[in-house]
């Protein structure tokens, strides 16, 4: 299952990648960005944890959801009209400090990742969303959250922090396929959802409807993560 992209940017200069990605690759735990909105989003995961200490959450949902914020925070929406979509590195992303619906979602559930020993907790959702009445495409992220027992959306496209004792409840949104960096999954096949999967890859994925694991990639580097949740389990920063 592929996304194409076959322009990418770096600094002033455009490379030609020269073809389309496998869509698990547009996740990048591994990425100096995913490590920079980590970092920059700790100081306010800590003060949360402070201030909510009565609710007993731990530092790791803490963090997940100050990632979530300065996504929202700090990367400004803006619908991208050109034809095909462009889709955002979280590099590039965090370089502009703007995209829209999906570039969000990919930077924060990289950075999510970048940290978290078990990836399956964030994922990034690709399908619609239901407004008055409406389905539009959009990109999310999915939180299975042990604190909420239950898996909540992670929304990339508001402008501010969202309080740790909150969720969003994903009755709005109906996904086609979510996507880890390890893994991706079909998790609709209805009529809308095949248009989807088609703009994704087309008609022979339609049928394919199981889990697909890949190899993970040998620059994925599971110290940074290791080190990371080492990190928040002793409380070191």
């Amino acid at each position: 299952m592929c996304k194409g992209k076959k322009l990418v940017k770096c600094g002033n200069n455009i490379i030609d990648c020269g073809g389309d990605r496998y869509i698990t690759e547009w996740i990048n735990p591994t990425a100096y960005a995913s490590y920079q909105i980590v970092k920059e989003s700790i100081p306010l995961a800590k003060r949360w944890q402070q201030e909510y200490v009565a609710y007993g959450y731990p530092l790791e949902h803490h963090l997940i959801y100050a990632i979530w914020g300065w996504v929202n925070k700090n990367i400004s929406y803006k619908y991208d009209d050109r034809y095909p979509d462009y889709w955002n590195d979280v590099g590039e992303t965090y370089s502009d400090r703007w995209g829209d619906c999906e570039d969000s979602a990919i930077a924060c559930t990289s950075a999510v990742e970048n940290f978290m020993r078990d990836n399956s907790k964030v994922k990034l959702a690709i399908g619609y969303v239901i407004m008055e009445g409406q389905l539009y495409g959009h990109a999310w992220c999915y939180y299975d959250s042990s604190v909420f027992n239950k898996r909540v959306v992670l929304e990339c496209t508001y402008d501010d922090y969202v309080p740790p004792t909150t969720y969003i409840e994903g009755v709005r949104y109906h996904p086609t396929v979510v996507v880890s960096s390890r893994e991706w999954q079909v998790v609709c096949n209805c009529t809308w959802c095949q248009e989807m999967l088609n703009y994704l890859h087309g008609d022979d994925l339609r049928e394919k409807m199981n889990w697909k694991r890949v190899e993970i990639r040998p620059e994925f580097k599971e110290a940074r993560r290791l080190t990371w949740y080492e990190r928040l389990k002793n409380k070191v920063f």
